[in-house]
């Protein structure tokens, strides 16, 4: 009950700040680790993640991938969803950008 009501109250702090409603869910899912200024707080691909729960995350330096061109990540990184965006990869958003990070 306490991480729905946590979860509601992020969700509607983060729209009063203008962030898109779908940014608010996407974080809201995540267990945000307190990230440095010009990073953003993403899915780790390193943790297996169960649809509805709270997925492990892990905070990095905003680089773009995928997307209509596809564009790939560096070495030893794969491309995860942005939660910033309100495109949805697993919803029909099959051009969605997205962020790079750690792949091991």
């Amino acid at each position: 009950m306490a991480r729905i009501a946590l979860a509601t109250l992020l969700a509607a702090l983060l729209a009063a700040c203008g962030a898109p409603a779908a940014m608010s869910e996407g974080l809201a899912r995540l267990r945000c680790p307190p990230c440095p200024s010009g990073q953003v707080c993403v899915v780790d691909p390193r943790h297996p993640c169960q649809p509805g729960a709270a997925c492990a995350a892990v905070c990095v330096t905003p680089v773009f991938c995928g997307g209509i061109a596809g564009f790939p990540c560096p070495a030893g990184q794969t491309c995860v969803d942005d939660p910033r965006d309100d495109c949805d990869p697993r919803s029909g958003g099959a051009d969605c950008g997205g962020l790079c990070a750690p792949a091991h």
